[in-house]
């Protein structure tokens, strides 16, 4: 897979991807002849940018159109754009709510749209907040962050939420439940 981006860098958004082997149309390039500007379908405009040094290019012309810096959309900031959070297992059962405290994971799922770090921590029902973390993403992609803990034995759903420093959350799914039996 080749990553299609809306402008010639790594610093600009990834808008979608050609499979190995797939052949585009080349309507320009950068000033440097290091990135093509490709038809591409997928992409607003009908075009995308793809790095010359993962691909293979025949036929192109000398004389290729330079697309001016002027023309390009400014590069991105990275940012966090999806956060899913679990527990495993899902539910406990404890007999007569005392004895040993179950063993259990939370886990979350945090998606970035390119290179960037984030402070990270999970805040969990009667453990309380864990100390901040940093994850490094050094491009588009996901990441998976955990956390074992033993709960305090209170029958009931529980919540662990992941909170991401400088960032509302709450649009992803950024908690989960648990629940603990006492039969």
């Amino acid at each position: 897979m080749i990553n299609v981006r809306n402008g010639p860098g790594t610093t600009y958004s990834v808008i979608g991807s050609l499979n190995e082997r797939q052949v585009a149309a080349v309507d320009g390039k950068n000033v440097e002849g290091t990135w093509w500007y490709i038809v591409f379908a997928a992409s607003p405009d009908g075009h995308g940018w793809v790095a010359g040094s993962v691909t293979t290019s025949n036929c192109i012309p000398s004389s290729l159109a330079v697309i001016p810096a002027a023309s390009l959309p400014t590069q991105f900031v990275a940012a966090i754009n999806d956060v899913v959070v679990s527990v495993d297992p899902a539910e406990v059962s404890v007999p007569g709510c005392s004895g040993d405290k179950p063993h259990m994971t939370a886990t979350a799922t945090i998606r970035a749209s390119g290179p960037m770090q984030v402070q990270y921590y999970f805040e969990i029902d009667g453990v309380g907040t864990a100390k901040s973390s940093t994850l490094a993403f050094a491009a588009y992609g996901y990441q998976n962050v955990s956390q074992k803990f033993r709960p305090e034995i209170v029958k009931g759903k529980h919540t662990v939420r992941l909170w991401i420093e400088g960032l509302d959350v709450t649009q992803w799914q950024d908690s989960a439940t648990y629940t603990i039996t006492c039969p």
